[in-house]
C-alpha cells in the first residue's frame, strides 16, 4: 500500500488506466445493451405493424407463425441482455479484486454506480421484452375470439 493515499494526492497513471481499461469495457456493455434495445423496438414495431395491417389476409397458421417470431425474438434479446448485465457485474468484480493498488483510490468513481441506482437501471432494458411479449399475447388471444 502506498502512504500518499489521502484525498489530496491524485490517482497514479496506473490506478488511472486500470480505471479506463475496466470503464471501456462496461461502456461496450451498455452499447450492446441499447443496440438491443433498439433492435427489439424496432423489429417488435415492424411485426406488430406487420400482423395489425395483414391480420385480415392472413390464415390463422401465419399469425402464430408471426407471433411465435415475435415471442422468440424477444427471448433471444433477453438472453442478450442478460449476457451484457453478467458481463458487467463480472467486470466490475474483476476490478474490486485485482485492483493495482489494493483498495480503489478516493478520488476515483465507482466502476458503475452504487447499487440501487444500477439496479433500478436495469429496469428498462430488462422490461422491454416482457413488455412486448405480454402486447402478442393480448393480440394472439384477441384474434382467436
Amino acid at each position: 500500500m502506498r502512504p500518499d493515499k489521502s484525498e489530496d494526492s491524485f490517482p497514479s497513471e496506473e490506478e488511472l488506466s486500470y480505471f479506463w481499461l475496466y470503464r471501456h469495457r462496461i461502456d461496450m456493455e451498455d452499447h450492446l445493451t441499447n443496440h438491443r434495445v433498439t433492435w427489439l423496438i424496432i423489429t417488435q414495431s415492424l411485426l406488430i405493424a406487420l400482423w395489425v395491417g395483414a391480420r385480415k389476409e392472413m390464415g390463422p397458421w401465419l399469425g402464430v407463425l408471426t407471433f411465435m417470431v415475435a415471442i422468440a425474438w424477444a427471448a433471444l434479446i433477453f438472453a442478450g441482455l442478460c449476457a451484457a448485465q453478467r458481463e458487467i457485474r463480472r467486470l466490475n468484480e474483476q476490478y474490486s479484486t485485482n485492483y493495482p493498488r489494493g483498495v480503489r483510490h478516493p478520488k476515483l468513481p465507482l466502476l458503475i454506480g452504487d447499487t440501487l441506482g444500477h439496479g433500478l437501471g436495469k429496469f428498462a432494458p430488462y422490461g422491454v421484452p416482457f413488455l412486448f411479449a405480454i402486447v402478442w399475447i393480448c393480440l394472439l388471444w384477441r384474434s382467436l375470439q
